[in-house]
């Protein structure tokens, strides 16, 4: 027996719901006009990490990296801005993501928005 599903062709929208939860915490740069927030809830692996993040141009090869009180770095995600960029005039969607770190929430000094071989963009003390 085979059974199977038959749909005439449509457009798939994608839908992307990021929830910044836990404790929030947010910045922007001075320099580089980049701003976000972050949300931090803690986890009993870790903690989940939430980030709104604009006014940010590409193309750009970025990481969101989590730093320790000891100072300790750890990559949460990374990612590419396309040359249009994210919350900017002509591209006004910001980006949202969702990852997690294995230090704990209190633990957690700040995070860092990173270009990879590059400069910080943005940093967000928590």
């Amino acid at each position: 027996m085979t059974a199977g599903v038959a749909a005439a062709p449509h457009k798939v929208r994608e839908v992307t719901a990021v929830v910044l939860a836990g404790h929030r915490h947010g910045a922007t740069d001075a320099g580089t006009g980049v701003r976000g927030i972050v949300g931090l809830e803690a986890k009993a692996w870790g903690t989940q990490v939430t980030l709104d993040l604009a006014g940010v141009r590409g193309p750009l090869d970025c990481r969101l990296v989590a730093i320790s009180r000891s100072g300790e770095r750890r990559v949460i995600a990374g990612w590419f801005v396309p040359a249009v960029g994210y919350g900017v005039p002509g591209h006004p969607g910001h980006l949202l993501l969702m990852g997690g770190t294995a230090i704990a929430e209190n633990d957690i000094s700040g995070v860092e928005v990173d270009v990879v071989h590059g400069a910080s963009l943005l940093k967000i003390s928590t």
